[in-house]
């Protein structure tokens, strides 16, 4: 009632034989799926210019820089914004359009004379 076993070496040509025919089948697989090679264009492969312009780093440093505080709040406007807009009556639109007038007319909007100095002389250098 012993089995015998299989010798050591027939164990590996077993094993040899299984994980070669697996490696065959997914190089065969992957042949098939693979993407077929791009095409690129001369001019993207060209070589790119090392050497950065000083004038445009120099401008680039002496831009304006807001706070979020001066840029002011930003409104998003959704579907149901534009439909309450579309059923105004004329006579609530022409009232609205008067408030926002004159809510325009007294917004300050800060100017830095500093920096537009700056700007200014760094353009001319």
């Amino acid at each position: 009632m012993r089995k015998e076993k299989l010798p050591h070496l027939v164990q590996l040509a077993i094993f040899t034989f299984i994980t070669t025919f697996v490696w065959v089948s997914f190089e065969i697989y992957r042949a098939f799926t693979k993407p077929a090679p791009v095409d690129v264009p001369t001019e993207v492969l060209q070589q790119l210019n090392p050497t950065l312009d000083q004038v445009t780093l120099d401008r680039l440093v002496n831009r304006i820089y807001l706070e979020d505080s001066e840029i002011g709040d930003t409104v998003i406007v959704n579907d149901l914004d534009f439909q309450q807009i579309e059923e105004e009556s004329p006579v609530e639109e022409q009232e609205s359009q008067a408030d926002s007038v004159e809510e325009q007319d007294q917004v300050d909007i800060p100017t830095d004379t500093t920096v537009d100095q700056t700007a200014t002389e760094s353009a001319q250098n």
